[in-house]
């Protein structure tokens, strides 16, 4: 053992001062002694003898002298100067009140690499230093900070036996484990000529935000991930999100709410403590609860992840036990059959994942996120909701912790990714088109990874392709698909850059519109029926209307009602925009199951009242339905 401190006295004749550090500093700073960090090396190294001590002084000099003195760089010279033995009380309170105060300034924004020296400086070698390793949670927040950025990275790796990684950092007896499991992922970009076309639908779905607009935190979401391009849109929108109330919030549409304001940098205030008591109490009506049910806690757990993943852990667990004790909700299993051939189309019933919906609640008609490939509906969305939120809590479990929470997000991930996976059509489409956005990003980020591989790319062409067939005109279908589209996810909320930049100018494709202009008029046959047993009123009424070619259904629903009384009908307004909730008087009910369902001939329609363009002598019904 060799001790290698030098007195700093001998350097001050090249020396001519820095900061403010005089001669004298440096005399009074040099103590000799006993050993005060000494190192060992290896037989390769070859030590400096004290005779040469002086041949240092040049290179000590010019480090004590550079740019790496100041701020979190002083933590580069700190750990030099005390591995080396130079003990300096005047010199190193310097450099470590530098240290403190640009780790105050920069916050966030350090990286782990970063933190790591830091802890590494200041607990080198028995100091007073590590006083406030402990009182400013350094070690934690290193763990925290390494935990995001392993998120954040696009590991490539073809085998699938995960690789695990355990760091172990020892400033002083200071140890920080982490355990770090690597999976295959799934990414994908759209073609350079393809992006005008995702410019169009951004385009669109950012006008529809409006003074008149009801806020709504699933289009801010988007507009952050995909990087805004109306900043005037986003700040307005950011601003009436800050001041809405939420008080009559349900935990879906407050954990929305939270998400769309971490993702515009704000904070979220005291909705975060609310969203946990709410989830605290949470706990399904029953063991056999539909999955859609699922949807709003879904999205809590996320909320709650992403803001504080330790108080989330034991409400997540339950959640967890929950959904495997419910006879794995997500699966095609009896739980989620439901025998009726449903509406799948009409707006808010077919996929209102990313709206203010998403209740913690039995859902009503409009927030049932329901799709169908035949005559048994399953519910595609809330599945690949919770494998977002697991999928948070899996990488977020704090070190320390039991490993049965792992094992325990591992399985129910596996079963719902395993479920989505079987609802890849041919053409990539998973569900419907609707429902493949979310699904997107559950198969993209899950640790668990279906037995049959998906072809993202597929998907992606799929998606294109309906692009630019039309199919994404509602804000609300545009908010659901535009993520995946940029390459980002719900996990990447909290990792938003909200830097001031310049309004950026997309763009747009040259792509026609396919909604008709021609002003022919068109007739369309409308039948309204009621022939559910226990409502009070029976009925089969038909009528022949003309509208202008090109107008959707809503107009040919106000045509008939003008022209006759018993077609009298009611919307309710969702965030994907009106749906029709009565007719002559018969009001859906969600205590019934009962709703009003669009029928083109015997096949349900593929889009709202409001979207639906219907074509010349098409008969369409509204079929008052029991699910």
């Amino acid at each position: 053992m060799q001790d290698l401190r030098m007195n700093p006295v001998e350097l001050e004749e090249d020396r001519k001062g820095n900061h403010g550090i005089q001669k004298a500093d440096w005399a009074r700073g040099w103590e000799p002694g006993d050993v005060y960090c000494s190192l060992s090396y290896g037989s390769d190294y070859q030590e400096v003898s004290k005779e040469n001590y002086s041949d240092l002084k040049p290179l000590l000099s010019t480090m004590v002298n550079s740019k790496y003195t100041r701020g979190i760089q002083a933590a580069n010279t700190l750990l030099s100067l005390r591995l080396v033995g130079i003990q300096n009380q005047s010199l190193e309170h310097q450099l470590t009140q530098g240290i403190q105060e640009d780790m105050k300034r920069k916050g966030s924004d350090l990286t782990s690499g970063q933190l790591a020296l830091i802890i590494l400086a200041l607990g080198a070698c028995k100091n007073t230093d590590e006083v406030f390793i402990s009182d400013a949670h350094l070690v934690r927040k290193l763990e925290e900070k390494f935990q995001a950025e392993i998120e954040n990275m696009d590991f490539n790796i073809s085998s699938d036996d995960p690789v695990s990684v355990t760091p172990t950092a020892s400033p002083s007896k200071i140890t920080v484990n982490y355990s770090v499991q690597i999976n295959k992922t799934y990414s994908t970009t759209v073609p350079s000529e393809d992006q005008p076309l995702v410019n169009d639908i951004q385009v669109l779905m950012e006008s529809s935000v409006t003074d008149s607009a009801l806020p709504n935190p699933s289009i801010l979401i988007a507009m952050n991930l995909a990087g805004a391009y109306n900043l005037e849109a986003q700040k307005l929108l950011t601003y009436k999100l800050m001041a809405s109330d939420t008080a009559d919030l349900t935990a879906g549409q407050l954990a929305l709410t939270i998400m769309a304001l971490t993702s515009s940098c704000r904070d979220p205030g005291d909705r975060v403590s609310i969203l946990q008591e709410q989830m605290e109490n949470w706990a399904p009506s029953s063991t056999d609860d539909h999955a859609s049910t699922f949807y709003g806690p879904s999205l809590a757990i996320l909320a709650l992840c992403q803001n504080n993943p330790e108080a989330a852990l034991p409400t997540a667990a339950r959640f967890a036990k929950t959904l495997l004790a419910n006879s794995s909700p997500f699966n095609m299993g009896k739980s989620l059959l439901i025998q009726f051939t449903h509406n799948k189309n009409e707006i808010a019933r077919k996929a209102p994942v990313l709206g203010p919906t998403g209740d913690a609640e039995p859902p009503t008609i409009q927030e049932l996120t329901l799709h169908s490939n035949s005559r048994e509906c399953r519910d595609w969305n809330p599945g690949a909701v919770a494998t977002l939120a697991l999928t948070c809590m899996y990488n977020k479990i704090p070190v320390g912790s039991e490993e049965g929470y792992r094992a325990l997000f591992a399985q129910v991930l596996k079963n719902i990714v395993e479920d989505i996976s079987t609802r890849i059509q041919d053409d990539g489409i998973i569900g419907d088109i609707y429902s493949t956005g979310l699904a997107m990003q559950a198969l993209s980020v899950s640790p668990e990874q279906p037995s049959n591989e998906w072809d993202c790319e597929k998907t992606m062409d799929a998606v294109l392709t309906e692009i630019k067939e039309g199919v994404f005109y509602n804000p609300m279908s545009i908010a659901q698909i535009l993520p995946s589209l940029k390459g980002k996810t719900y996990l990447d909320v909290p990792h938003v850059s909200c830097s001031p930049d310049h309004e950026v100018q997309p763009t747009l494709s040259n792509h026609p519109s396919t909604v008709p202009t021609s002003a022919s008029n068109i007739t369309v046959i409308y039948t309204i029926n009621n022939q559910l047993r226990g409502v009070e009123l029976l009925f089969n009424e038909t009528i022949s209307v003309s509208v202008r070619k090109g107008s959707v259904l809503l107009v040919v629903l106000e045509e008939a009602q003008r022209e006759n009384p018993k077609f009298k009908f009611e919307t309710t307004m969702t965030s994907w925009g009106p749906i029709v909730s009565s007719i002559n008087g018969i009001t859906e009910n969600v205590n019934h199951k009962t709703y009003w369902q669009f029928l083109s001939g015997t096949t349900p329609l593929n889009e709202g009242v409001a979207d639906y363009i219907p074509f010349n002598h098409e008969h369409i019904t509204a079929n008052f339905t029991q699910y």
